[in-house]
């Protein structure tokens, strides 16, 4: 018996001869009986001095503290285990190994030897922990971008103090968004501007699109006086296609907004309107809208959503580019105004993954029009979030809302 046992064991020692590997043939108790030649090149330790500076098991001499568990899981189901960790090689070099334990059992299902396979796994954990390192430099820099774009965008107490009744529903997909939402005040604090905007893009390009578009709004107000919410956006225009026509190359930035820009007098309830690609909602008790514009309505349960749509083309550079219209509404006292971009009907959601669309989205703001603005703010995001599931969110979203 014990011939055939040690040939046994010098016909596996010629096959673990072969590879790069360390291969360790244990007892079923775990002590230590054989190790091949490339277990010393990798720990720089016979077996011998490995078991006198380390211990003479898997139990004392294993680089996972769980190793009792992964024997006991080892052999109970027959099948191999597999754990990392690392250790301190005869001349102090530390290395990451990958070790499968593999169960041996006979012809009667005894078990017959343990036999641990270490991999040399230590190149990949050092290039694993250069990219871990180089993505936390990146999101950290995304982190602070955020900040940075946060800084610029009002804050709900700003929206609170102007337009009392108002919410701001704002998602981006990632750390940073490409849509943006805007606030400025007029003369006396009596017209207020208000916006929506959905730049090219998502993350951090759309997040650098969001800044120029944003100061170029800015610009036209504040610097260049445009109070008409058409020219607002016509000199917008101007501006993000000079911001982006600066560089000597020939390639020409094509990036741009849609937007829904609203100019609200509060003592007359009078709205002024201009939207690049994207509508003006107004939900009212009111059949018909008091306007010039054209529109069209949708009614459910006595209450009306007015839509007015806007020109077909962004803020930015365009085939067929013409100056942006600018519509008036008077409103009546307890409307709602709603400018958004499509990001939250354009999330694919539901049993069936499709997209939640325009139409639902009115069918929503209709049904929750009597609730107070804080609850149809968190009544619009659960509905996202239970439409959307398990699903990845498809683009950034904004909704405002603004009763009068």
């Amino acid at each position: 018996k014990e011939k055939a046992y040690r040939e046994e064991i010098e016909r596996l020692s010629l096959v673990a001869k072969e590879t790069d590997n360390a291969v360790v043939l244990c007892r079923p108790d775990g002590s230590f009986i054989w190790a091949n030649e490339a277990f010393r090149k990798i720990t720089g330790y016979t077996l011998e001095e490995f078991a006198r500076t380390f211990g003479n098991s898997l139990q004392k001499a294993s680089v996972s503290k769980e190793i009792q568990t992964l024997i006991e899981q080892c052999i109970a189901s027959g099948k191999p285990v597999t754990y990392e960790g690392q250790m301190q090689t005869k001349d102090g070099k530390k290395r990451w190994l990958q070790t499968t334990l593999t169960p041996v059992k006979d012809n009667a299902g005894k078990l017959k030897w343990l036999i641990a396979v270490d991999a040399d796994i230590t190149e990949i954990k050092e290039a694993q922990e250069k990219v871990e390192e180089k993505n936390k430099e990146i999101i950290d820099s995304i982190n602070y971008a955020k900040r940075l774009q946060q800084a610029i965008l009002p804050s709900v107490k700003l929206f609170q103090k102007h337009l009392p009744e108002s919410f701001v529903l704002f998602q981006p997909k990632d750390i940073v968004s490409g849509d943006f939402y805007w606030l400025e005040t007029g003369e006396n604090n009596n017209e207020i501007y208000f916006a929506a905007a959905d730049c090219t893009g998502h993350g951090v390009p759309g997040a650098m699109v969001s800044v120029v578009c944003n100061q170029a709004l800015t610009y036209a107000l504040n610097e260049m006086k445009q109070k008409d919410t058409g020219k607002i956006l016509d000199t917008a225009r101007e501006q993000v296609i000079k911001r982006f026509s600066q560089s000597d190359t020939d390639k020409s930035v094509k990036d741009g907004m849609d937007i829904a820009l609203c100019r609200l007098f509060k003592d007359t309830l009078k709205l002024q309107w201009s939207g690049a690609n994207n509508p003006l909602w107004i939900v009212s008790e009111h059949s018909e809208l008091n306007t010039k514009a054209g529109y069209r309505t949708m009614e459910l349960n006595g209450c009306y959503l007015h839509e007015i749509k806007g020109d077909k083309q962004p803020v930015g550079m365009h085939a067929f580019a013409a100056p942006f219209t600018t519509r008036n509404v008077q409103l009546h006292k307890g409307d709602t105004i709603y400018v958004f971009s499509d990001g939250f009907q354009d999330q694919f959601g539901g049993n069936k993954a499709k997209k939640f669309k325009p139409k639902a989205m009115k069918e929503h703001l209709l049904g929750i029009i009597r609730l107070s603005m804080e609850e149809q703010h968190a009544y619009l995001v659960r509905i996202f979030e239970e439409w959307k599931g398990s699903l990845e969110q498809t683009d950034d979203v904004t909704v405002i809302g603004v009763r009068v």
